[in-house]
């Protein structure tokens, strides 16, 4: 009776008010609707506004430098310490810029393009041997390759000897620091000491660091690859040699007082030599210029380090493969017949693209991959080790962002100290690109056991020249990039050329050393290929 007597209420109560109950319904419908458009358009305004900026960063990381607010702020690595003109290197907590950017999906999908643009290379010119029955590159590839990075237990013996002659430098550092007097002038102990640390360093006694080392790479013949790893390790312990005793001497010569050293940090009395800890974690971290604290991580991320490692090693295959493909091949019969200059030019003209890509891999392999696996390894917080050189719209722009880990070695120990004492800096340009320059070419001569100065003419000559060159046009960026081709395909074809001359033809002079060494053979080798025809 309860339930029948409900019912018929409520047919009563719809017969009574029925609009009522519609117009709540339909409100309620049109509440939903109209709660769903808005979070719809809520949405699509979010994710709109969202790509809106992230296409401006992308956008804008082609425009000029100084309209880069958000990378000059993560890329600011100098500023200006109390009582000096010119800024200092300062250490902070940031990642490389190709870190972030490739989180981008554009720039992703470009990495990706050039990945698999390298990888169809190699696989064509792996393809082409197996199929080419009888080719006399059947092996070749694992025989170069071998023979590349030859003499393993020669190059470990050497670069073992070079850590633990480094390591000695502590120990000779921290004595003169220790047995000096107080006296805040340069004493005749001081004079001595300064001697021995420039033989140490570059005179032409084969006891000494540079020239030893040199010599033991020519006479012992070192294969390409090795000497390279070695040339350029040799390189990275001098700078760091210098690195650490120039910013430490001013805390031996004030002792009893407090002192501003290079880092710009006070050192109070007996601070006179640091921490054989701090040498040895400066002794290889990825930085030339020495702090007695740097920013750290936390933690160690090993997938970051195992994809960098791959990275790297994954260039160094691909750079073989552009070598062989685009230069081995076309220079292996050189000297057979004389070279006309439209051939030569030819030469030039093929080996721009394949220096260009070269100098892509380079950048990748060593100053990306291989140098943010290292701060990796030894939790280094500060990976700018380069800027946005792609941007670069002049070669001053282009030298200071390219290599950031040696440029600021150059500017805090050479232009730095050059430019405050003498208070010119034209000066401490100059000496910045000869130094820079002449250790480029102390390297490719020990890779090449020959003296043929094309990168210091380019480098130093022309490349010096260009640096008070500046503008900000967009079109220099085009030039800047045909230009870095250019000089670089001009490199590879006459360093090409040379390499094959030295195989192919007699010395010029075989009983003098250093003429042979230094005389083009390349240029002779023609005159006498002409003679003979």
């Amino acid at each position: 009776m309860v339930s029948e007597t409900k019912l018929k209420q409520r047919k009563n109560s719809d017969q009574l008010d029925p609009p009522k109950r519609l117009n709540e319904s339909t409100w309620k419908d049109i509440s939903e609707l109209t709660k769903q458009d808005i979070i719809r358009t809520m949405e699509s305004n979010i994710n709109e506004n969202f790509d809106r900026m992230l296409n401006r960063i992308v956008v804008e990381a082609s425009t000029s430098q100084t309209d880069l607010e958000w990378m000059l702020e993560r890329t600011k690595d100098k500023r200006v310490s109390e009582g000096r003109e010119l800024p200092e290197k300062v250490f902070m907590h940031r990642e490389s810029l190709l870190t972030g950017l490739l989180r981008i999906s554009h720039i992703r999908a470009v990495y990706n393009m050039f990945a698999a643009i390298l990888f169809l290379i190699a696989a064509e010119t792996v393809i082409s041997d197996f199929l080419d029955i009888g080719s006399f590159r059947k092996k070749y590839h694992v025989e170069m390759f071998t023979w590349v990075f030859g003499k393993f237990g020669h190059t470990s013996a050497i670069w073992i000897s070079m850590q633990l002659n480094t390591l000695a430098l502590f120990g000779y550092f921290n004595l003169w620091a220790q047995y000096r007097s107080g006296s805040t002038r340069p004493t005749l102990f001081d004079l001595v000491a300064l001697t021995s640390y420039i033989v140490y360093q570059a005179s032409h006694n084969k006891l000494a660091f540079m020239t030893f080392y040199g010599w033991l790479v020519f006479y012992l013949e070192l294969p390409p690859g090795s000497s390279i790893m070695l040339g350029m390790e040799l390189s990275r312990i001098m700078m760091k040699s210098h690195a650490f005793v120039r910013s430490n001497i001013p805390k031996a010569f004030y002792k009893t007082a407090s002192v501003k050293s290079t880092d710009g940090s006070k050192m109070s009395s007996g601070s006179d030599c640091p921490k054989f800890s701090h040498f040895l974690y400066f002794l290889f971290a990825p930085t030339l210029v020495y702090r007695d604290q740097y920013p750290r991580t936390d933690k160690i991320r090993w997938s970051f380090v195992l994809s960098n490692a791959v990275q790297f090693l994954l260039c160094v295959f691909y750079t073989y493969f552009i070598l062989f493909r685009f230069c081995f091949t076309k220079f292996e019969n050189f000297a057979a017949r004389p070279l006309s200059i439209s051939e030569t030019l030819q030469f030039i003209l093929n080996c721009m693209l394949p220096g260009g890509m070269l100098m892509y891999l380079a950048f990748f392999s060593f100053l990306h991959s291989w140098l943010n696996m290292f701060a990796e390894l030894m939790t280094f917080g500060d990976r700018l080790f380069y800027k946005d050189w792609w941007n670069s719209r002049s070669f001053s722009t282009y030298y200071r962002t390219w290599n950031v880990v040696v440029h600021d070695w150059l500017y805090t120990y050479i232009y730095l100290d050059v430019a405050n004492w003498s208070k010119k800096r034209t000066l401490a340009t100059t000496l910045v690109f000869a130094v820079s320059a002449i250790m480029h070419e102390f390297i490719l001569c020990m890779t090449f056991k020959f003296f043929y100065p094309v990168l210091l003419v380019l480098f130093g000559g022309a490349g010096f020249l260009l640096v008070f060159f500046k503008t900000r046009n967009r079109f220099w960026n085009l030039s800047f990039f045909a230009n870095m081709c250019l000089g670089l395909g001009i490199e590879i074809a006459l360093y090409a050329s040379e390499w094959y001359a030295r195989k192919h033809c007699p010395p010029i002079y075989p009983d003098h050393f250093w003429l042979d060494l230094t005389i083009p053979r390349s240029l002779f080798c023609n005159m006498t290929a002409a003679n003979n025809q």
